[in-house]
């Protein structure tokens, strides 16, 4: 019996952790298809606009 169920999957590339020093995870490229990893992981941490 195979169990599909147990492997990591990620709905975006940029929320695995293999992949945050990727190029592509990584401002500015990131930053024009909203993948940045800030963006797509909760860490608690709010950006603040002045």
């Amino acid at each position: 019996m195979v169990l599909m169920g147990c492997q990591d999957r990620y709905r975006y590339d940029c929320q695995d952790p293999d992949n945050w020093k990727v190029e592509e995870c990584q401002k500015p490229k990131c930053v024009a298809m909203g993948y940045c990893t800030e963006w797509l992981i909760n860490t608690g941490e709010e950006d603040e606009a002045d």
